[in-house]
């Protein structure tokens, strides 16, 4: 079930090049619209988009709720066909191997039709890149999100940071109350990294308050300790963690 997202204030409406681009968008416009590098895109939008906040990002309108038993499976190693039951597809691999998604953003959505869920992409953001960069690839990563939701496909927004200025704009156009993922997986080694996650994990349950949080990677005592409220956190380990739990990998 999907629930239309409010617009607030700060919201712009970013309307297609032109009338008859609703009804057909083809890979060239989104590529254009996505950038094929970090540095070359277009300021239209080859549908019809609403943004927020300073950097505009696109608004999701994400899903109120998801049942508590499903497949999490990589978007590398999704099947040819569905398996039964609910399907969550992720994106918390290694970037190449998901990197079609921006240069062939049309054929990746089809190939995304037949679960019952997608995450939006998560690409990694680099502490030692400029922010600019960093806030380019969460635009780039929500951009895709809302061509999928455009689609008819049922998004789960990842929210992914690594300082304060990307998590206000990995919050931008989340709506309140929605089923939202977090994934700690690669960036959860030392003391500082934990104690960060902690802080961020803490600021958006108090912001967005979930419905349901799809927590992916390590939960322990930092986690736990949050104010997790009404929120109903749904807990994945990583592929890594099942390995060396002995617990069977599927995705």
């Amino acid at each position: 079930m999907t629930t239309n997202c409010p617009v607030p204030e700060s919201t712009v409406n970013l309307l297609a090049d032109n009338a008859g681009a609703q009804s057909s968008v083809f890979n060239r416009q989104l590529t254009q619209w996505i950038g094929e590098s970090p540095y070359l895109y277009d300021v239209w939008a080859p549908f019809d988009v609403t943004v927020d906040g300073p950097h505009q990002i696109p608004i999701l309108r994400g899903i109120s709720s998801m049942p508590t038993e499903f497949a999490l499976l990589s978007y590398s190693l999704k099947p040819r066909s569905a398996p039964q039951g609910t399907t969550v597809i992720n994106f918390w691999e290694s970037d190449n191997l998901f990197s079609g998604i921006f240069s062939n953003p049309v054929t990746a959505t089809n190939s995304l039709s037949k679960f019952t869920f997608v995450t939006s992409p998560d690409p990694t953001l680099y502490a030692s890149n400029a922010e600019h960069m960093r806030i380019n690839a969460i635009w780039r990563s929500r951009a895709v999100a809302s061509y999928f939701e455009y689609r008819g496909l049922d998004v789960i927004p990842q929210i992914r940071w690594t300082t304060d200025s990307d998590l206000d704009a990995s919050l931008a156009g989340i709506r309140k109350g929605s089923v939202i993922a977090v994934s700690n997986h690669g960036c959860y080694r030392s003391e500082m990294s934990k104690k960060e996650f902690r802080r961020g994990l803490s600021r958006i349950l108090e912001q967005l308050s979930p419905s349901q949080l799809l927590l992916h990677g390590t939960d322990d005592c930092r986690t736990r300790s949050v104010k997790w409220g009404d929120t109903e956190k749904i807990y994945r380990q990583s592929s890594i963690g099942q390995y060396f739990s002995g617990v069977k990998v599927s995705g």
